[in-house]
């Protein structure tokens, strides 16, 4: 990943997203790496290189897929192959090789973080210190044949509560990244051992279904604890000499506009969901239906909290909601031991993009509040991917502040019992065969139109995607000039009740003025689309309850 190590003036959640303006806010920090604990030697002729950058050679550097670790004072520090080396001489670049010895140190310990079996028996043991409050079950097996892990806690773990939110905390996605499944680790220890001391605690045994895939990538995890230290990927042979794939780029929306190359650090596969990590996990997800309310990704390393959009730097919907949430995170955060976090979208918080990314999947196709925490260190100048035992601690207190916050914000929304409320919908017009609708609600909550010549507002439907949001757009292309359609807005919320405004006329030619506000009637809650959501201006006989729906396997 690429770390910016700035403090700006800007608001939290209005960053500015050149790849320039970032660099001359940044802090003077020693590229050197505290790599104190390497397990193994680095992969053969991999080194470390510098070059400099300015304006759109930033961009072409991410667009290559190299594994850039960060960025400062016009200088990128880039972990490359030999092949990445002479690519970036033909793109213009001059790398010169920044030398720590300690990516090639001989074989070590792995210095008191868990293995992978070690954190298999610690799962094992707390269903076994806490019966009817901790299950253990396998989602699926990875590429290698370890088993997926998925622990479930709920005060009637055994029984499926359905008026009970769920949500999904994940960790080890990127195998390198050690101190994110400690950190996970440690948040589900607190919650266990201070349930009857801690409300809080208590509130997630009690009134939720909490569900933990402590390690996402067990095959890499374990390469990097026994090969390589740095190794980011599964463990794929990739059949060209080549090996694995990025598992948080491997998700099917925007997955096209990731990277083709199988040597790249973030390499999106060879198909959208063509790992069979990612895929379990996108199935089990789907199977919940609209039951999961929040997700919590945990990766290192830059202090980050991020909402999507990832696959782009522009704003995407419910910043207005997402905005603050990540502020709030933050803050609790760093009010801890000191720590600056920075908040925002994805594309705009790290300064680059990542497509097929599971948080863009999650919240975009299925509807579920989805935020990234990038927990220390702040930069490789304390370590980087390879920090000290000491990190552990001070790294589960904060990042356990920030999901105390989150829990909240989306267990009050997913248990609210009342249907959101809808603004009258403004009709813009955007051309002879399009235009714009927009509206807000009272709550968090997705969008939809359905229209068409009839006076019921059928048979056409349009939602792009399941964002949820307080201010709602929605554009309608296709349409025929002069012709009178009628349209109707619906929004579902996250406690799956849904509202819709009243039926309004509009056209591309003549605007009718829409109608005065009345009441927002219920609507039955859509089912999820088990598939990826595209916008379509007719009926289709993929749609399902007004999604209409493109299947991407």
């Amino acid at each position: 990943m690429i770390v910016f190590i700035t403090r700006v003036d800007l608001p939290k959640t209005s960053r500015n997203t050149s790849w320039e303006t970032p660099l001359r806010n940044l802090f003077a920090i020693s590229f050197f790496l505290l790599l104190a604990v390497v397990v193994r030697a680095a992969e053969p002729g991999w080194t470390t290189v510098q070059v400099d950058v300015t304006g759109e050679q930033g961009k072409l550097l991410d667009r290559r897929g190299y594994d850039i670790w960060e960025v400062h004072d016009n200088k990128a520090l880039i972990y490359a192959s030999p092949e990445d080396v002479e690519q970036l001489k033909r793109d213009g670049f001059t790398p010169v090789i920044i030398d720590l010895p300690a990516l090639h140190a001989p074989g070590r310990t792995v210095d008191g973080y868990p293995t992978f079996d070690e954190y298999v028996a610690q799962m094992n043991t707390w269903v076994a210190n806490h019966p009817g409050i901790v299950s253990l079950s396998s989602i699926g097996q990875s590429v290698q044949g370890r088993e997926l892990w998925l622990m479930k806690i709920s005060d009637n773990v055994a029984t499926d509560e359905p008026t009970e939110p769920e949500f999904l905390f994940i960790g080890l996605q990127h195998a390198r990244e050690w101190l994110a499944g400690t950190t996970l680790q440690g948040i589900i220890e607190y919650i266990l051992a201070n349930k009857d001391t801690d409300p809080r605690a208590g509130n997630v045994i009690a009134n939720y279904q909490l569900y933990v895939l402590l390690v996402s990538n067990p095959d890499g995890y374990v390469y990097t604890q026994t090969s390589d230290r740095l190794w980011r990927k599964n463990r794929r042979n990739n059949g060209n000499g080549t090996f694995g794939v990025d598992l948080n780029r491997n998700f099917p929306f925007q997955w096209n506009l990731g990277s083709t190359a199988t040597s790249s650090f973030d390499y999106r596969g060879t198909a959208p969901l063509s790992e069979p990590e990612c895929l379990a996990l996108d199935t089990w997800v789907r199977s919940r239906g609209n039951r999961i309310v929040g997700f919590l990704n945990f990766h290192t390393y830059g202090n980050h909290v991020m909402h999507s959009w990832a696959y782009t730097t522009a704003v995407g919907p419910g910043v207005e909601l997402m905005g603050p949430l990540v502020n709030a995170m933050a803050d609790a955060m760093h009010d801890v031991h000191g720590q600056i976090f920075d908040p925002g979208s994805w594309g705009v918080a790290l300064g680059y993009t990542g497509a097929g990314v599971t948080d863009d999947q999650f919240h975009a196709v299925y509807g579920i509040p989805s935020i990234t925490t990038e927990v220390r260190p702040v930069s490789s100048a304390e370590g980087g991917f390879v920090v000290p035992t000491s990190y552990i601690q001070p790294t589960i207190d904060e990042q356990l502040e920030g999901a105390f916050v989150f829990l909240d914000w989306a267990y009050t929304r997913g248990t609210d019992p009342t249907a959101p409320v809808l603004s009258t919908p403004v009709v813009t017009r955007l051309s002879t065969t399009s235009v714009r609708i927009n509206w807000t609600t009272d709550d968090a909550a997705d969008r939809r139109v359905t229209y068409g010549v009839l006076p019921d507002a059928s048979p056409g439907s349009v939602q792009p995607d399941r964002m949820r949001a307080t201010a709602h757009s929605v554009t309608l292309t296709g349409l025929s000039p002069g012709v009178l359609y009628h349209g109707r807005a619906l929004s579902v919320n996250l406690a799956n009740l849904g509202g819709a405004s009243a039926i309004f006329p509009f056209s591309t030619t003549d605007l009718t003025p829409t109608p005065s506000p009345s009441p927002s009637p219920s609507v039955s809650p859509t089912e999820s689309p088990t598939p990826s959501i595209s916008p379509s201006a007719s009926p289709s006989p993929d749609a399902r309850d007004g999604y209409i729906l493109s299947a991407v396997r």
